[in-house]
């Protein structure tokens, strides 16, 4: 990955929250996260968090089209269960 200064990077995640305001990213500069919840470094880690904090879907790495499915059928799982 090419480098980024980190005031560019944290505007444009800014920018990014504004559009989906639930959705959240995370800067884990000291890859506390990574180690803590053995997240994969410099990669996309997605996490779908119930609104009770428990962690209802957890993917690293590349996603590929039919996971892609498999994580909306989960959000509209837990949608639904919320109603």
């Amino acid at each position: 990955a090419a480098f980024m200064p980190q005031f560019i990077i944290k505007k444009q995640l800014k920018k990014r929250e504004k559009i989906s305001n639930s959705t959240r990213y995370v800067l884990d500069q000291n890859k506390i996260l990574v180690k803590e919840w053995k997240l994969e470094d410099n990669s996309a880690n997605v996490l779908l968090f119930a609104s009770s904090g428990e962690i209802l879907l957890s993917h690293h790495g590349k996603i590929e089209q039919e996971e892609v499915k498999a994580i909306i059928d989960k959000i509209n799982e837990s949608l639904t269960a919320m109603n």
